[in-house]
């Protein structure tokens, strides 16, 4: 049976990494550079997401632990991804000194460009409707709407506009919550996903603002 889930993900790592790459010679990151994070976050994105997952859906895994291997059948956490790949990332661009700016600069769009495709997965697979038809259409406008203002401000980089998008693509995540079909409270009327989404909103649009306000030579960080 021909399984439009696997070949979607697989598809849209593909894109991603290819576009990635563009994106990392045109700031400067060699290509030795750009591998090695490959082999370090990949992997890492890819168990962090499957965890976060299947801890939070622990009562579906309970009895049939070896389903919890089965990632061909969908589930993925996006924040268990994230959390476990900046990790990697962030540790390997302190240790050659890249700075996490022009590292985040140049992978927010592939990013967003990858989230629309999984989101095509997770309808292919019949999981988080009508969740994923939105979360699918407010990324893609996001994508459309910075890449216009990069083409738009391209003898101007505008720098640390990877945080900017990032706290709209969270804030994005954090209103969406409130539509899936299986919300998990945890806190008053707020969610998991919800509460880890204003964390991570806040934290991005603290740090653009400071960096910004305080008129820092930005590419250090």
């Amino acid at each position: 049976m021909f399984n439009y889930y696997s070949i979607t993900i697989l598809g849209a790592v593909i894109i991603g990494l290819v576009w990635t790459r563009r994106r990392f010679i045109a700031c400067n990151i060699s290509r030795n550079d750009f591998e090695n994070l490959i082999l370090i976050c990949t992997p890492l994105t890819v168990i962090g997401a499957r965890l976060f997952h299947v801890i939070t859906d622990w009562s579906v895994y309970r009895n049939g632990q070896l389903s919890i291997w089965a990632i061909w059948n969908g589930g993925l956490g996006f924040y268990g991804g994230l959390v476990l790949g900046m990790l990697g990332a962030v540790m390997y661009c302190r240790w050659k000194n890249i700075s996490l700016l022009t590292f985040i600069d140049a992978i927010y769009l592939p990013l967003i460009g990858t989230m629309v495709l999984g989101r095509w997965a997770n309808i292919f697979n019949q999981e988080l409707l009508p969740y994923a038809f939105f979360e699918l259409f407010f990324n893609w406008l996001l994508g459309i709407i910075f890449g216009v203002v990069e083409f738009i401000s391209a003898k101007q980089s505008v720098t640390g506009i990877g945080l900017i998008a990032f706290t709209f693509v969270f804030l994005d995540r954090f209103f969406l919550e409130f539509i899936r079909l299986e919300p998990r409270v945890v806190f008053s009327l707020l969610t998991v996903n919800q509460i880890i989404s204003l964390i991570m909103s806040s934290i991005c649009a603290i740090l653009w603002l400071y960096i910004s306000k305080n008129h820092h030579d930005i590419r250090r960080y």
